[in-house]
């Protein structure tokens, strides 16, 4: 009987995007339930998977048992923030495509016990690694009010970020602020009641807890660094964000690598511009689930999917043709 895995969002665009053929080496940066992975192995590439959530790679090693037996899948415990110094180990440092599904997946969200959800009571956590680091309940008790107000602002963009920071301190003196549900019920108060449904603020704030205690922002960055170098000619990068400011981030990454070519008026230049190694946009604007998929499956809603494809060294770019073309 065939094993049932999670379905990730947007999965025939990227696998379309990421264009596996038999024994490619593909990295799975966000291994979750190994719904890519699983797609990916079917199209006969092999995988590294990297998870930080240890909970994450055991339902893995469990599921996967027969191909991590047979080498098709290598798990890897670690934050993709190490994705360099991990895929070189597992001997992935020149990989055909390299796929990342950013933020807290749907097992961690219906985990009332990770304190992801404010929508189901449970300890204030939010930790992607729960073996390590602060929880977000030790963060809130701690943190002065400017630096509440201020991962508030820069991680959730809110509005009224000084305001809640405000409510929390008032609200930490009375009792402390140790559930969801009392985070929840603070922020809203401060930010005001709707009358149907939650104010978007608490989930704003919920958000910036969460990339404050799991460093979400400052592991994306390590990650994609790495992965422009980690990908060989024509390999593939597929990121899929959920939040604006990760969306944002994986942005202007692909910007800062898209090959221009520029030819000097005098004739004959024709010069590389942008950081080293230089990729070509697989995608124009911006994928998004289709209406079919949303219905389907609500989380998948918010998803932005972006691709890039590898291109050769940036040095192999800046030459000079006396004839004035481009060789």
């Amino acid at each position: 009987m065939e094993k049932t895995v999670h379905i990730p969002v947007l999965p025939e665009e990227t696998l379309r995007l990421l264009d596996v053929a038999e024994g490619d080496k593909v990295i799975d940066a966000t291994f979750g339930g190994g719904g890519f992975a699983s797609f990916i192995m079917r199209r006969g590439g092999r995988v590294l998977g990297i998870d930080c959530d240890m909970e994450a790679i055991e339902r893995g090693r469990a599921r996967f048992a027969e191909e991590i037996a047979d080498g098709r899948l290598t798990l890897v415990y670690a934050n993709h923030a190490d994705l360099g110094r991990v895929a070189v180990e597992a001997g992935f440092d020149a990989a055909a495509g390299i796929v990342m599904d950013l933020g807290v997946s749907s097992d961690q969200i219906d985990d009332a016990a990770r304190g992801f959800s404010f929508s189901k009571d449970g300890p204030l956590d939010m930790r992607l690694d729960a073996s390590r680091g602060m929880t977000a309940a030790e963060w809130i008790a701690t943190a002065s009010e400017t630096d509440l107000s201020r991962v508030f602002k820069e991680f959730g963009e809110e509005k009224n970020s000084k305001q809640i920071a405000r409510a929390i301190v008032r609200a930490r003196g009375e009792s402390p602020v140790t559930s969801t549900s009392r985070l929840a019920s603070v922020v809203e108060t401060a930010a005001g009641r709707w009358r149907s449904g939650r104010n978007p603020a608490v989930a704003r704030i919920f958000q910036a807890c969460r990339y404050l205690v799991s460093n979400e922002v400052g592991a994306l960055e390590a990650a994609l660094g790495a992965a422009f170098h980690l990908l060989m000619p024509g390999g593939r990068l597929v990121i899929i964000s959920f939040e604006s400011i990760t969306d944002r981030i994986v942005k202007q990454a692909f910007a800062r690598h898209v090959w221009r070519r520029e030819a000097l008026p005098q004739g004959g230049w024709s010069e590389w511009r942008g950081e080293a190694p230089a990729v070509e946009r697989l995608t124009r604007r911006v994928v998004t689930p289709s209406d079919a998929e949303c219905r389907a499956n609500p989380r998948a809603r918010p998803a932005k999917l972006r691709a890039c494809r590898r291109l050769a060294d940036a040095d192999t770019f800046s030459t000079h043709n006396e004839q004035g073309g481009v060789p």
